[in-house]
C-alpha cells in the first residue's frame, strides 16, 4: 500500500506538470519549481497519507530507498535544467558576442570620392597639373587615419597626403604630380604601368583603419578632351594591391 500512496503522489505531480504544458500556463522557473518541489514533498505526503489510511509505515531500509529515489529524480531534473541554462547562457554569448563584432565593423570608415573630378594647371605653380576632387567619409564612427590619394593618367602618378578625416567628413583634394620616388611608392599594381587606353584615369585613395590595417577604395574612369571624368567605376579591385610603406 505504501509503494501505492508514494506511485499516487508522483503521478499526481506529474500530470499536474503536463496539464500545466497542455493548457499554456507554464514557465519554466515555475515549472522547476513545482516539480522539484512535489517531489521533495512526496515522502512529507506519504507520510500523512500512511498515517490517515492506517497503512504500514516502512522500516529504516524502506526509507533509504524512498529517499533516494528522490534525490535521484531530483537531481536527473537539475542536470535537464542545469543543461538549459547553460544552453541559454552559451546563445546569450553568442549573441552578445555578433553584436559586439557588429558595433566594431560598424566603426571602421569607408571612404569614396564624391562628385566629379577634373584635372587642372595651375594650382600649384611653374604649369604643375593636379587632380582635384572631394573625397567623402562616406561610413563609420571612427576617423579614417593616414588617408593618401593617388592618381594615373596617361602623363604620370599624382599624389597628396590628406592625414585624418572625422566621421561623415568632406574633403577636397588637389593631388600634383608625384616625383619619381612618390610614384615608385604607390600601393596600387594598376597604377604601375602607363594606361594603354590615353582617356583612362585611376583614382585610389588608401587610408588607415583603427586596427592598424589598410584599407583602399580604387576608381576606374574615362576623360573627355577638357580632363574631366566620366563613366566613373567605383569600388575596383586590385589583386595585386601592396599596403604602403609607413
Amino acid at each position: 500500500m505504501h509503494s501505492v500512496a508514494l506511485a499516487g503522489a508522483a503521478y499526481g505531480c506529474a500530470w499536474t506538470a503536463v496539464a500545466m504544458v497542455l493548457l499554456g500556463i507554464w514557465r519554466w522557473r515555475l515549472l522547476s519549481w513545482f516539480v522539484a518541489s512535489s517531489l521533495s514533498a512526496s515522502p512529507i505526503a506519504y507520510l500523512v497519507l500512511a498515517r490517515a489510511l492506517g497503512l504500514v509505515l516502512p522500516d529504516s531500509s524502506g526509507w533509504t530507498a524512498i529517499g533516494t529515489w528522490v534525490l535521484a529524480i531530483s537531481a536527473t531534473i537539475g542536470i535537464f535544467y542545469g543543461a538549459r541554462t547553460l544552453g541559454h547562457l552559451a546563445n546569450q554569448t553568442q549573441l552578445l558576442t555578433m553584436q559586439a563584432s557588429a558595433s566594431v565593423a560598424a566603426a571602421f570608415p569607408y571612404l569614396q570620392l564624391y562628385g566629379p573630378a577634373v584635372r587642372t594647371i595651375g594650382h600649384w605653380g611653374h604649369g604643375i597639373s593636379s587632380w582635384v576632387g572631394m573625397v567623402e567619409v562616406a561610413a563609420g564612427t571612427a576617423p579614417a587615419r593616414d588617408v593618401r590619394i593617388w592618381a594615373r593618367d596617361i602623363d604620370g602618378h599624382y599624389f597628396a597626403d590628406i592625414g585624418v578625416l572625422l566621421p561623415s567628413a568632406k574633403r577636397r583634394f588637389d593631388i600634383p604630380v608625384a616625383s619619381p620616388a612618390l610614384a615608385a611608392q604607390c600601393p596600387f599594381s594598376v597604377m604601375v604601368e602607363t594606361p594603354a587606353d590615353q582617356f583612362r584615369v585611376w583614382l585610389g585613395i588608401v587610408w588607415r583603419q583603427p586596427d592598424r590595417s589598410w584599407e583602399y577604395n580604387l576608381i576606374v574612369a574615362q576623360r573627355n578632351a577638357n580632363w574631366d571624368l566620366a563613366n566613373i567605376v567605383r569600388d575596383r579591385t586590385d589583386p595585386n594591391f601592396h599596403p604602403p610603406a609607413i
